[in-house]
């Protein structure tokens, strides 16, 4: 992505400036803007202003396509509104705007994913949806992209994917935690299952999602019911966000009971997810910054990630890991491959990283795998 950008840049077909009259005669606008309400410059003030300024100096042959995430309900209640009141000469008749939510899959997927997820999107009126589907055809032509009915079914669907996952993944820990007390190997459970090609999808046992928008996109629908005074009752969303945020304590307390305290240790893995060094809501960083904290490991081993992203006091070890008898293997970076694996005498795998057929194979190698979730 930073190649394609650079060379865009270099040869003008990219553009980057800070000063919104720059979009003068543009003929398509897009926006892609932080929205999270956690920060509290990523709110909808945010939004308003931005849309405020942007009013001014379109036409009403510009065409707005927004990419952000937003609670359902956003642009018919905030965003148009905006627009209105910035220019008055511009209404909904001759507006072009268009919703079609952003589809990446972070890490080494990125560029891919952008060329091969069909665009999900709604707009505004049939001049909206002629003109972006006359960009698509010639930006990703190739792909069966889908125009549903208006705005907010569009919001809503981007909303709904996040939510289906994180609701999957609170499932498998419920019935991770059950399986415990069964003495199962909810693992191998898991793994038989996938084979299914209707249950594919089914998620693993381990730590909470982490990440930008599997961590907030669900509780927008909480915000949509209350700013549109819905009254839905929400209860399964309700019920997985709060057993989300339990599961990394499970994941902690399994941690201290199978680690050797008297053996050196190693953590491998502190972002979100393999193939990034994106530590935002990273649950991987957050169980390390607390076995540190309680004194049971002071190495940590991310090729991806940063230093200077990390606090002070946590220190990235170089890759020799000859000293370290055990590792807690957290995120399945490539360089943690079996090779690299077999150097520790003990691996404790948090979140699925290792097939059954992996654990077998360094098991017969002669190492001590524990893996959260395998309890027979």
């Amino acid at each position: 992505l930073k190649k394609q950008a650079s060379k865009n840049i270099k040869n003008g077909s990219l553009l980057p400036t800070n000063q919104f009259n720059d979009l003068k005669g543009a003929s398509i606008i897009f926006f892609a803007i932080g929205l999270d309400f956690k920060n509290s410059k990523n709110g909808y003030e945010n939004l308003d202003q931005i849309f405020k300024n942007v009013s001014k100096i379109i036409n009403n042959q510009t065409l707005l396509v927004l990419e952000t995430t937003v609670p359902p309900g956003t642009v018919d209640n905030f965003i148009l509104p905006s627009i209105f009141k910035g220019n008055k000469k511009i209404d909904k008749d001759n507006l072009r705007f268009v919703y079609s939510y952003e589809r990446v899959m972070p890490g080494p997927e990125y560029m891919s994913s952008l060329k091969t997820l069909p665009k999900v999107f709604g707009a505004l009126n049939e001049s909206s949806k002629r003109i972006y589907k006359n960009h698509l055809k010639r930006t990703l032509p190739d792909l069966d992209h889908i125009c549903l009915k208006n705005i907010v079914s569009a919001e809503y669907s981007k909303v709904v994917e996040n939510t289906y996952r994180m609701v999957n993944i609170a499932l498998i820990g419920e019935l991770t935690n059950f399986g415990k007390s069964i003495n199962a190997d909810v693992p191998s459970i898991l793994e038989a299952i996938r084979k299914r090609p209707t249950h594919s999808n089914i998620r693993f046992p381990g730590q909470a999602p982490g990440g930008y928008c599997l961590t907030k996109d669900p509780d927008f629908l909480l915000v949509s019911n209350d700013q549109m005074r819905l009254n839905e009752d929400l209860n399964i969303l309700k019920a997985s966000s709060r057993l989300t945020k339990k599961l990394n304590k499970k994941v902690e307390e399994y941690v201290e009971e199978v680690l050797d305290k008297k053996m050196s240790v190693c953590f491998l893995g502190l972002s979100y997810r393999s193939g990034v060094g994106d530590l935002r809501e990273s649950s991987s960083l957050d169980l390390a910054l607390s076995l540190n904290k309680k004194g049971y490991i002071n190495h940590f081993i991310d090729p991806f990630v940063n230093q200077k992203d990390l606090p002070k006091f946590i220190k990235l070890t170089q890759m020799s890991k000859s000293e370290f008898g055990q590792a807690v293997l957290s995120v399945r970076h490539n360089i943690f491959n079996l090779k690299y694996l077999k150097s520790f005498k003990t691996i404790i795998d948090i979140n699925s990283c290792l097939s059954v057929d992996e654990r077998e194979y360094l098991k017969n190698q002669g190492l001590n795998i524990f893996q959260y979730g395998d309890f027979a």
